[in-house]
């Protein structure tokens, strides 16, 4: 999606119904509970088998290893279901497509954070969105750029939102790793095209659109928040 000199600043649309918020946090609670009843019983465990003299040592040492690891794991599906619950409140969207998003993003190295600025700069989450010059999907990918990855890939198959996410954080990725730092560089080049931007910058113009600026628009401090609150 090519921004115009107009951006259109994010608005709250609709907050999660009450059934996904639900869904989130009990799944996030039910497993907490859980580990700490784990921990619980492993610790008695491990004092019996101290004060009684029955057993090596290093049993009920493998059983405390075991469970802090088990506890390092709950720490981690927490943090998802938190991240998760604030992006579809956010935005506006539902579980399914923000756990979509979420997981997709880290499976092709791309930071959540902005994954989600980009489908929304992109296509306000609507999957059957199509641009005027033929972009589709979510991450309003061009078939042309669909075939780079899978040649036999046909214009239909990307407004199903899971290829469709998957093409377009792996072309983001890639851009990402050519153009190394320079995030805004990659989305310029995300949004009119590598082979553009390049002829832009040859013939001594300024490629720059407003597109990059308006993701990256507070992305940072985004970030910092998000990591401030995981410790």
């Amino acid at each position: 999606m090519e921004v115009t000199e107009e951006l259109t600043v994010w608005q709250p649309t609709a907050l999660p119904t009450s059934t996904q918020t639900q869904r989130l946090l009990l799944s996030g609670l039910a497993f907490a509970v859980a580990m700490v009843f784990l921990v619980l019983g492993v610790a008695a465990v491990s004092s019996k088998i101290y004060s009684t003299g029955f057993g090596p040592r290093s049993a009920a040492e493998q059983a405390l290893h075991a469970t802090q690891g088990e506890l390092e794991l709950t720490k981690l599906r927490l943090q998802r279901s938190e991240r998760l619950f604030r992006y579809l409140a956010r935005y506006g969207i539902s579980a399914d497509l923000a756990t979509l998003i979420h997981d997709r993003a880290l499976h092709e190295g791309i930071d959540p954070e902005l994954a989600f600025r980009l489908v929304w700069t992109e296509s306000r989450f609507n999957p059957r969105a199509v641009s005027s010059v033929g972009a589709i999907g979510l991450a309003q990918v061009m078939p042309e750029t669909a075939r780079h990855f899978y040649p036999g890939i046909t214009p239909a198959e990307l407004f199903e939102p899971a290829k469709n996410l998957e093409i377009g954080f792996r072309h983001l990725a890639e851009l990402l790793s050519r153009y190394g730092p320079d995030s805004d560089m990659a989305l310029l080049a995300y949004n009119r095209g590598p082979v553009r931007v390049q002829e832009l910058l040859h013939a001594g113009i300024d490629p720059r659109n407003g597109y990059a600026s308006h993701i990256m628009d507070g992305y940072y401090e985004a970030v910092i928040r998000r990591n401030e609150e995981q410790f």
